[in-house]
């Protein structure tokens, strides 16, 4: 009885290691796991103390000032005459 027992659990095993679908679910939840490891890595990154100094606001709160500074003379040769119109 031993020996029919043990052949099932040997072709069982057999039959797991050959399954395609065993094999591709185990592949993904190695990479389910790995993915949640990065993503718990992800949100370590940004502290609290990174929010308070806004370092995650790429937009410049002061239009002309950024205008002057990074287009200078082209700024205000294109708005000079802006108002003269109305």
């Amino acid at each position: 009885m031993n020996t029919f027992l043990d052949e099932l659990k040997k072709q069982h095993a057999e039959f797991k290691a050959n399954n395609f679908a065993f094999s591709q679910k185990k592949k993904n939840e190695e990479f389910m796991l790995k993915q949640n490891r990065l993503a718990g890595l992800k949100r370590q990154e940004n502290t609290k103390e990174d929010v308070d100094l806004d370092l995650y606001n790429p937009h410049y709160t002061d239009a002309p000032q950024y205008a002057k500074e990074y287009y200078g003379g082209v700024y205000e040769a294109t708005t000079r005459y802006d108002n003269e119109w109305d």
